[in-house]
């Protein structure tokens, strides 16, 4: 939406000139149909009272009315009074009462304000409405509309990229107070809401910023969309092509997705059509002695969480195509745990969940597998989940670091013991994968030099491929076909 104000100003400005003795020549002229136009002096104070309907034709096409109007050929100051409505090219504006202070270079608008954009479309509602045009102390011109304001702004269509029968959603806002500055920032404060389509969005102050297609949301900030709840003290949107193109969430983040849950300083969201495609987490910077970025030294490091599995890292990337977890990548000091399933039972707490850790963690996710007695659950599942239907599960953890930094803790069931804990195994190597298969790790690969340890369960028999308690484990099979590059 357009927000120049300043041609409402001149109109009456213009108005307030026709105060003036009616026999000059007057900028605004009196249209036909007013009562009476009485010129009063009183107290020294010369006044024009036009009582209604008062109906002005001013220059620039402008028109003004009311039910009555006081005008001081003094000061300039114009009043107008019950049903006011002003209209020039750009907008219209409907109020109770309005008036304008030519010294202060003042407008004031009480009662049921409404501000209309003729050309978009868009409305701005409220209680009280001041405009404070632009001067030597003030840079850009400024409108303050009170009385928790609504805005609504209706987004013009690019005709290169949007369908003619595509007309995008308007953005909704209420907040306690807006502020308009210039044509092109607005900035909307005290219990912010707002919406468009399905993005809710929530927070103490927002900024919204035409030319550069951004959104601010400050203090304890949420955004909400189908699929997500992403919240930050801060949250920076920008829109491309009035879609959604990246959404920035700083200090304290935390993103609720279907697939996965995600914390850290700071989260980018990145979009394609609308849906959510990337995540990025990373630690907090700030500027070093030298001047340059580095990481703050209290940062908490980025955590995901999934049905399965835990991930810390210094930063982490993950790959969301049609909204559907695909991979998962942690870099720097990565570890990664998978969350409690069947095989701890009886294990101690410090192996009682497989884990790794390396130099750097990939996680690959595939649909679960569903059978044709699930087919009716899956339906079901599917048209309650917005047409998405399957979940993912783990497929494939892979660790690497070189020089042995890579390790790995991980349980494995034995055939035939089902009834028995599992098998502990310890693994040191510069790259370990586990493949899983129904929640369990059925694989592993490793490269070396590697070394490891297996623990036996106390009372099982070892059989004639398994190293007794406490001895060396066999070493896994590198570079088998299927493995990731």
């Amino acid at each position: 939406m357009r927000w120049p104000i300043a041609l409402l100003v001149s109109g009456l400005l213009a108005l307030g000139t026709a105060a003036k003795a009616q026999a000059q020549t007057q900028e605004c002229e009196l249209l036909p149909g007013a009562r009476e136009a009485t010129r009063v002096l009183s107290g020294g104070v010369d006044l024009v009272h036009i009582s209604g309907p008062a109906t002005f034709a001013c220059p620039g096409e402008i028109r003004i009315k009311a039910d009555s109007a006081v005008g001081n050929a003094a000061t300039g100051e114009i009043e107008l009074i019950g049903r006011v409505f002003y209209q020039d090219s750009i907008k219209t504006l409907n109020a109770d009462w309005a008036r304008y202070m030519r010294v202060e270079a003042r407008l004031l608008a009480r009662g049921e304000v409404e501000l209309t954009d003729r050309k978009s479309r868009s409305v701005i509602t409220g209680e009280e409405l001041e405009y404070l045009p632009a001067n030597e102390n003030r840079p850009e011109s400024e409108a303050i509309i009170q009385g928790r304001p609504h805005a609504t702004f209706h987004q013009q269509p690019d005709p290169n990229t949007t369908s003619p029968d595509s007309v995008p959603e308007p953005l909704e806002i209420d907040a306690d107070l807006m502020r308009i500055y210039g044509e092109n920032r607005f900035v909307a404060l005290g219990q912010v809401e707002l919406t468009r389509g399905d993005i809710k969005g929530y927070a103490h102050e927002g900024e919204f910023d035409q030319g550069g297609q951004l959104i601010t949301l400050s203090g304890s900030a949420r955004l909400e969309g189908e699929s997500f709840k992403l919240s930050g003290e801060r949250i920076e949107a920008t829109l491309e092509s009035e879609k959604l193109r990246e959404v920035i969430a700083r200090k304290d983040a935390a993103l609720e997705g279907e697939d996965m849950d995600l914390r850290a300083p700071e989260i980018h969201v990145l979009f394609e059509e609308g849906e959510i495609h990337r995540l990025v987490a990373v630690q907090e910077k700030v500027v070093g002695e030298s001047g340059e970025s580095v990481l703050a030294t209290s940062s908490a490091r980025p955590i995901v969480v999934s049905r399965e599995i835990r991930l810390t890292a210094d930063s982490i990337d993950a790959l969301l195509p049609g909204r559907q977890l695909q991979e998962v990548v942690a870099v720097g000091g990565a570890y990664a745990v998978r969350v409690a399933d069947s095989l701890d039972v009886g294990l101690p707490d410090e192996i009682a969940n497989d884990w790794l850790v390396g130099d750097t963690i990939t996680s690959y996710f595939v649909p679960s597998a569903k059978s044709a007695a699930d087919s009716a659950a899956a339906e079901i599942e599917k048209s309650s989940n917005g047409e998405k239907g399957e979940r993912v599960v783990l497929d494939r953890l892979v660790a690497v670091g070189a020089d042995g930094r890579a390790r790995a803790l991980y349980r494995i069931r034995e055939k035939g013991r089902e009834s028995e804990p599992p098998g502990v195994n310890y693994l040191i190597a510069n790259r370990i994968v586990l493949v899983m298969a129904e929640g369990e790790v059925k694989n592993v690969e490793a490269d070396g030099p590697i070394e490891g340890m297996h623990l036996q369960p106390a009372g099982a028999k070892p059989d004639a491929t398994s190293p007794g308690a406490g001895e060396p484990a066999k070493a896994p099979s590198g570079n088998q076909a299927g493995e990731p590059n």
